[in-house]
């Protein structure tokens, strides 16, 4: 093995890099702290997938709404555009 390799390559595919928690930041914290440490990482996850859904849903909305208000101006002045739009977009 090269000497120059780095931690990653040495650990190989299915060994875990151990930079962080075996041999880096949170080597020198207790078991508790560790634990309160990995919660708080698994919450912030957790708010940035929600977050991030919500980003999503409303970016898809965002069309639908604006086909709505287009809809309903076209229907108040009538005409054949209103005709198309009827049918739902894809």
């Amino acid at each position: 093995m090269d000497p120059r390799a780095t931690a990653r390559e040495r650990a190989g595919p299915l060994e875990p890099d151990t930079r962080l928690f075996g041999e880096g930041a949170l080597a020198g914290l207790s078991a508790e702290w560790q634990l309160v440490v990995g919660d708080a990482i698994s919450a912030v996850t957790l708010l940035l997938a929600m977050l991030k859904n919500s980003e999503r849903r409303a970016e898809h909305a965002t069309p639908r709404k604006l086909d709505a208000i287009v809809r309903a101006t076209l229907e108040q002045q009538g005409g054949q555009a209103h005709e198309d739009l009827k049918a739902p977009s894809g």
